[in-house]
């Protein structure tokens, strides 16, 4: 992703390298993987510690709706700029940091609408 498309810090999910979902399925569900966050965030002083609860709050979730079983998570990314990354477990514990930039890859559906997605695979 280009710097001029970054236009806010995020957290996303990655899939686990063994899932084996059509890349279309995944570009479906891509929404569910990706956190986005204000602005300011990456700038407050408690934000790894928020994030850190956003992931373990975000895993809940994705679990209690049943995506863990197809769609597993390998670890979180959180970015707060392109080209810098703190990836975390799914449990939220912080793996260090990384030189990730946020994937953005996508489709234009008939009626216009965009779909983005990952292309770990």
């Amino acid at each position: 992703m280009s710097e001029s498309l970054f236009q806010t810090p995020l957290i996303e999910a990655v899939l686990d390298p063994e899932c084996r979902m059509p890349v279309f399925i995944k570009a479906l569900t891509h929404g569910s993987r990706v956190i986005e966050l204000p602005r300011g965030f990456p700038d407050r002083p408690d934000a790894l510690d928020e994030v850190r609860r956003i992931v373990r709050d975000h895993r809940a979730r994705y679990r209690a709706r049943g995506l863990g079983r197809n769609f597993p998570i390998l670890y979180y990314a959180y970015v707060p700029r392109p080209g810098r990354s703190v990836r975390l477990t799914p449990e939220g514990e912080v793996i260090g940091p990384f030189r990730d930039r946020p994937t953005r890859a996508g489709l234009r559906l008939a009626d216009g609408r965009e779909v983005t997605f990952t292309l770990d695979d």
